[in-house]
């Protein structure tokens, strides 16, 4: 098990897109050398020198991937009213350098209250609903302190441009929800408006409480019954990979599973102890990636890997991961 390293010095990102005085690659131009460097890992050209590490960050270079997390002060954190209000906060963390940094704030109208927990309400965390569609984050539902749904609108966040901007709005706005997307459309289902209505169903049972599993077949719009063997391991937080592969993490066993759809099975990919307790999971690039331990860790596991690698990422000092998300890298900041 590994542990991300934290940054021991100060990288300097500076005049990131000043590289035009800079030779890249002796004997070449630039912008030829620039194609060359584009097949090596970022992780290179991060390390080999300053030069390669600007081109790495400028705009003209295709972005790498990082974590983007929504973190929440833990419960014995005393908090006053101001924060209570506006718990949540949005980070990135770059992978290279091990250095957390946070998103612009989101607009101001109308403004954004996102609780995960109550002061006064402590026997529950409050759910919140985030996804990554087409490179954007993605908020669709929340809660605020007075129990009522957070967001009328969806709110995204574009990386590459460093811009938040809202969607459509609702036409009932709701909390404890479940969302996914499928080719860049997203879908909402369940929850509560602001009048919680004891006939209603929920999308979502933890564990391995007795439950019922249906299947929204997008193409014929139409709910179907989950195929049993995937409702029978379905013991933990899921997601799809790419549209292509569904992963889940038993929440007891600390099991991390892959569904084959031809055999109707899950197949173990890895079980660890740091998996159990899992709460929240997203999946890109290869990698799968878990929050553990009432928010206190991110365990990524590299699926690709033969045997799969494993390694740890702490969140930001004082704070609990409440979601985590892949996506591109923020643009550097005018």
């Amino acid at each position: 098990m590994e542990t991300i390293p934290k940054p021991s010095k100060e990288t300097k990102e500076d005049s990131i897109d000043d590289i035009e005085n800079e030779l890249l690659l002796p004997g070449l131009p630039n912008h030829l050398a620039q194609i060359c460097l584009s097949f090596l890992s970022p992780a290179l050209l991060f390390s080999v020198c300053h030069a390669w590490r600007r081109l790495l960050y400028s705009h003209s270079f295709p972005p790498f991937f990082s974590l983007y997390v929504l973190v929440s002060p833990p419960p014995n954190r005393k908090v006053d009213q101001v924060d209570a209000i506006n718990s949540i906060q949005f980070l990135s963390l770059d992978p290279f350098s091990s250095k957390w940094q946070s998103l612009p704030s989101p607009p101001k109208d109308p403004p954004l209250h996102l609780l995960h927990r109550h002061p006064s309400f402590l026997s529950r965390n409050l759910s919140i609903q985030s996804l990554t569609v087409s490179n954007h984050l993605v908020l669709m539902a929340g809660t605020t302190c007075r129990f009522v749904p957070a967001l009328s609108m969806p709110l995204l966040f574009h990386p590459e441009s460093n811009y938040w901007f809202f969607g459509p709005p609702f036409t009932i706005p709701r909390r404890w929800c479940a969302t996914g997307s499928v080719g860049g459309t997203i879908y909402l289902a369940s929850g509560v408006a602001s009048h919680y209505s004891g006939d209603l169903y929920m999308v979502n049972v933890k564990g391995n409480a007795v439950k019922d599993g249906c299947v929204y077949n997008v193409d014929a719009n139409l709910w179907e019954n989950m195929p049993k063997g995937m409702l029978a391991g379905w013991n933990g937080p899921a997601v799809p990979m790419d549209e292509e592969v569904i992963y889940v993490v038993d929440e007891v066993k600390g099991a991390l599973s892959e569904y084959d759809s031809e055999r109707d099975c899950w197949k173990k990919v890895i079980e660890l102890p740091e998996l159990k307790m899992a709460e929240q999971i997203a999946a890109g690039r290869g990698r799968v990636c878990v929050v553990c331990g009432n928010g206190e860790k991110i365990v990524v596991v590299d699926v690709m890997a033969t045997p799969a690698r494993v390694w740890v990422v702490e969140p930001p000092p004082g704070q609990q991961v409440v979601s985590v998300h892949i996506l591109p890298r923020m643009s550097k900041r005018a």
